[in-house]
């Protein structure tokens, strides 16, 4: 039982560390600071905008993720349909090179979903610095952009001030 409530609270501040490691990487890019200057403004950053992050993570998440079921599904469909039409002598069972092919579709997914997260990431980041450092006709975000998060983003609420 130690032992689950250790790994569960590794797994925990993994996660958080991640994170945070994350949205430190995108201020160091933005504004050139330094890695804990970034970390540091990328948290309270995040902490200002607490809402407006998690809705965007959140429905950004669901989005990648059935990106990446369509994704399977399709290479799956598409490599058993290949295979019947042109292997369907050489091979005894289309079922096994059919898993691999959506294997493999996955795990590239994947590295595809990573680099996906970042840009939301980075783009949500870059819009809430516009709008902390602006006032609304100064800023530089797209009226579309701007339309988006604040019909989807929820309202903004913060933690700290």
């Amino acid at each position: 039982a130690f032992f689950c409530c250790c790994q569960c609270c590794l797994w925990c501040l993994d996660k958080c560390i991640r994170f945070i490691n994350k949205n430190a990487y995108i201020q160091t890019a933005i504004f050139s600071y330094g890695f804990y200057t970034g970390c540091v403004k990328s948290f309270f950053l995040i902490l200002r905008n607490v809402g407006r992050v998690t809705a965007v993570t959140v429905v950004g998440e669901f989005v990648i993720k059935v990106m990446q079921l369509v994704i399977v599904g399709v290479s799956g469909a598409v490599a058993y349909f290949v295979m019947d039409s042109y292997l369907e002598e050489e091979l005894n069972s289309l079922i096994v090179p059919t898993i691999f092919v959506m294997v493999l579709a996955w795990y590239i997914s994947t590295k595809f979903a990573e680099i996906f997260g970042m840009a939301i990431l980075t783009i949500l980041q870059c819009f809430i610095a516009d709008e902390e450092m602006f006032d609304p006709s100064q800023m530089y975000a797209h009226g579309d952009l701007k339309d988006y998060i604040d019909t989807f983003g929820g309202e903004r609420r913060a933690l700290i001030n």
